[in-house]
């Protein structure tokens, strides 16, 4: 038996049979070519075709003789007992014989008898499933014995659908649910159908990663694709799966893009503090990228979390950026502030940056005693250590110590030592009690502490402004009253009587707290002395006791130091020192009496203190002044004064005096006054001409002084290169500048805003417009602006001084102001003028006279 090759043409339409015989016409039309598949038996080829596709069965109907015919052809298909299709050629030739076709095939098959070289071929177009099995082909010859040929069709049915789904079995549409990046994910490719069972394969960007798929029990092939763990770069990673059971139809396939949650790759903080202030805002700023969605940032002092940050996400989601305002406090000093990136699905990712706080304060200041001593259990005698604790940032520049609001600074003396944080106090007494406190500076400010009190205790000291003076008269009883001062105020009173007769203890007193009361009767005159009154408390004795004298009752001393003053031609001041009371309230006395004849004038007499005031005297009057005291015992001594009143200008004789003179005498006055002031106001302005003639002289000579060194430096052929100095021209006044410093009595440096002229004067002397040759650095000047507003900055100010003495301005500005040598500032630098000639001094081509100059130039 001959074998034809089994082939399979796939054609959409039926050719005819001039295009079937043509030279090589079937292998040109087939548009797809089936894979031949050589038969499972030697005896049977097999065909196979897609479902859908178009298949050829071959049967050979070539005659055994050349006088032999084909007669009939039948096709029969395994199962069906009938014919499927038949050629009838009994009445003709085979290519003009009829067709018959069964309802198995109806339309879709066709048969093309073919040529001595080609085999007959039966097709069927399209194929489906039913058409699988074995096919026979009976041909029956006119002469010759009947031919039969066995051929089987493979029919392949491509998968019918194919879906990925995730770990759960769940479909996964387009997009992956979002993975954490580093977590597995494991995908699932499902193929349904397919004859024969289908191959199914993952790709990545056109590249195979995966060909290991399995039947499941459900006659289903599954690959599962498995990432162990998830990357950055898996983001929107696009997964192919492909379903495949031949390769002449397009495979099934579907897709998946890789979804991930992604960690921040970075967070920083972009605004770096090197310090700052204590209960004063400032702002910070934190960055994040990477994160995928967006981060959230977070900021932290330490453990705590601070919830008032402003965040906004910009560059598509990736850049998180959160600014805080902040005011730190002390307690903030060394703390870390930080920023916290971090994506709500991978909390365990989270990045982090900080600085550590440097907050600049003002000391915080305390005051401690030495350990083993306590404030209020100091003793008279003891030295006290005082300690000056503080907390400060940045260091400390002063520590001063205050006590009761007064500065204390080093004693030897009294025995006080300061030593910066320390305040020793040697031996200390009763009166340096108090509240003690102490501040510090830095460049933030002070630091006051709480005053701390110290509590000195001493033995009883008398109390001063007590009555230390009894007037007492023979067998009068008297009571002393003695008050003390104690620390602690448990007291004992001991009294004594001290006199001609030597001294014993009184017995005779009571006590009420720190007061104690002594009766005494003097019995003659030997009993009069004085009383002491001494106490005594824990600490100790008292030093000092408290003395008391009695006094007998009788007429009061004398006043003494007395004196005369304010003299006029009728008014004299006396004033005197009072005597002793004698026990009593004394009342002063003076009687004024008119040389040489002891005319009495005045008796004046006042309660409170020996001052009188004498007026309506004689004018150039001799005068005698009696001054006594007296009490109801009697009067004093008296003390005896002379004194002169001066002469007025009335023209009547001495001693006569008239009030109608005092009008005249006011209007003499007045035209002696108005006399002294025009003379001054014309020495003045003849001093001032006078001045200005001979400033107008000493002009004109540094003029031609000048035109001298011009002429000199031109004919050298000097240029001037130095921004900061004037070219001279024939007619320019001779000008510099002078850069300097003005401070302001809060030592801010203050500019001006316009370059207008200024007028300085010296803080000592008259105003005057300040030209070089006045001019002396050492020396202390006033501004006078006469334009320019004022206000407050930190710059240099910038001041022309030049010779035009001519311009009147009113002066609108005074503040008060130093010009600063410049080898004391470090932040100038000083420059002398050079000399090149005895009359002139050249500098970089500017000539200027000879004075010594000198400019200040800002660093």
């Amino acid at each position: 038996m001959k074998l034809w090759s089994p082939v399979l043409h796939l054609s959409r339409h039926i050719p005819s049979r001039r295009d079937y015989q043509s030279k090589h016409c079937v292998f040109d039309v087939i548009i797809l070519l089936l894979t031949l598949i050589t038969a499972v038996s030697s005896d049977i080829p097999v065909f196979q075709t897609v479902l859908g596709q178009r298949a050829e069965l071959f049967c050979n109907v070539s005659v055994p003789s050349v006088d032999d015919s084909v007669s009939l052809v039948l096709w029969y298909k395994s199962g069906i007992s009938a014919p499927i299709f038949s050629v009838d050629s009994r009445n003709g030739p085979i290519e003009s014989s009829e067709h018959f076709t069964s309802e198995f095939l109806g339309k879709r098959g066709h048969f093309y008898p073919g040529t001595r070289t080609q085999p007959s071929v039966l097709t069927i177009n399209p194929v489906e499933k039913v058409d699988d099995g074995e096919y026979r082909c009976r041909t029956d010859f006119r002469y010759g014995r009947t031919f039969n040929r066995v051929v089987s069709l493979n029919v392949i049915v491509p998968p019918e659908d194919v879906t990925i789904v995730d770990e759960f079995n769940r479909p996964v549409q387009r997009y992956t649910s979002p993975h954490n990046e580093g977590s597995k994910l494991i995908l699932g490719c499902i193929a349904k159908g397919g004859k024969p069972p289908p191959s199914v394969t993952w790709w990545r960007n056109s590249v195979l990663i995966d060909n290991s798929f399995r039947k499941t029990h459900d006659l289903q092939v599954r690959n599962d694709y498995v990432f162990q763990q998830l990357r950055r770069e898996d983001l929107m990673t696009r997964l192919t799966c492909q379903a495949s059971n031949n390769n002449i139809t397009s495979p099934r396939i579907a897709h998946v893009i890789i979804d991930i949650n992604l960690k921040p790759t970075e967070v920083f903080i972009t605004s770096k503090h090197h310090h700052v202030s204590a209960n004063r805002r400032f702002g910070i700023e934190c960055q994040t990228t990477g994160s995928r969605p967006a981060a959230h940032i977070t900021w932290w002092l330490g453990n705590l979390k601070i919830e008032t940050a402003m965040e906004a996400i910009t560059d598509g989601g990736n850049r998180t950026v959160s600014n805080l305002i902040y005011s730190p406090s002390t307690e903030d000093n060394g703390k870390y502030l930080s920023c916290r990136a971090e994506n709500q699905h991978l909390p365990e990712e989270t990045l982090e940056d900080g600085i550590t706080l440097n907050v600049f304060y003002a000391p915080k200041v305390s005051v401690t005693l030495r350990r083993g001593q306590e404030a209020k259990q100091i003793q008279t005698g003891d030295d006290v250590h005082l300690q000056c604790q503080y907390k400060s940032n940045p260091e400390v520049l002063k520590i001063k110590w205050q006590f009761q609001s007064d500065t204390l600074k080093t004693n030897i003396r009294t025995g006080i030592f300061v030593r910066n944080q320390s305040l020793i106090m040697k031996n200390v007494t009763k009166e340096q009690s108090g509240t003690y406190r102490c501040f510090a500076e830095n460049r933030e400010g002070r630091g006051y502490s709480e005053g701390l009190e110290i509590v000195v205790k001493y033995a009883p000291v008398c109390k001063k402004g007590q009555k230390i003076a009894y007037a007492v008269t023979v067998n009068e009883l008297v009571e002393v009253s003695c008050e003390v001062e104690s620390d602690p105020d448990d007291v004992i009173f001991i009294w004594t009587i001290n006199n001609t007769m030597g001294s014993r203890e009184l017995l005779t007193f009571t006590t009420s707290g720190l007061k104690s009361f002594a009766r005494y009767i003097p019995r003659e005159e030997n009993d009069f002395g004085f009383l002491a009154c001494q106490a005594q408390n824990q600490i100790g004795a008292q030093v000092d006791p408290c003395i008391f004298t009695l006094i007998p009752v009788g007429p009061p001393s004398p006043p003494y130091n007395c004196s005369i003053s304010n003299s006029t031609n009728s008014t004299l001041l006396v004033e005197c020192s009072p005597g002793v009371d004698g026990g009593l309230q004394q009342i002063f006395h003076v009687e004024v009496f008119l040389l040489p004849r002891r005319q009495l004038q005045a008796n004046l007499s006042n309660f409170n203190h020996p001052l009188f005031l004498l007026s309506t005297l004689p004018s150039e009057a001799h005068l005698l002044l009696s001054i006594y005291s007296s009490n109801n015992n009697g009067r004093s001594a008296m003390v005896t004064l002379t004194a002169h009143t001066v002469a007025s200008l009335s023209t009547k004789p001495r001693g006569v005096y008239s009030t109608r003179l005092r009008p005249l005498l006011g209007i003499l006055l007045g035209i002696v006054g108005t006399f002294v002031l025009m003379s001054t106001i014309f020495v003045l302005i003849f001093r001032r001409k006078r001045a200005g003639k001979q400033q107008n002289k000493a002009k004109e000579y540094d003029q031609r002084r000048n035109e001298k060194c011009v002429s000199a430096a031109l004919s050298e052929g000097v240029i001037s290169s130095d921004p900061d100095l004037i070219s001279l021209k024939n007619s320019s006044p001779i000008s510099t500048f002078l850069h300097l410093q003005k401070r302001s009595n809060d030592n801010v440096r203050i500019p001006f805003e316009h370059a207008d002229r200024y007028l300085l004067r010296p803080t000592s002397g008259g105003q005057y417009e300040l030209s070089l040759n006045h001019f002396n650095v050492n020396d202390s000047y006033e501004y006078l602006h006469p334009h320019a507003s004022y206000q407050e900055s930190k710059e240099w100010a910038k001041l022309s001084l030049d010779h035009r003495p001519e311009d009147n301005l009113e002066l609108n500005y005074v503040v008060n102001a130093r010009w600063e040598q410049a080898d004391n500032d470090i932040q100038t630098q000083y420059e002398r003028l050079g000399s090149s000639k005895s009359s002139c001094k050249v500098l970089q081509g500017q000539i200027y006279p000879v004075r010594d100059y000198r400019r200040y130039t800002p660093v």
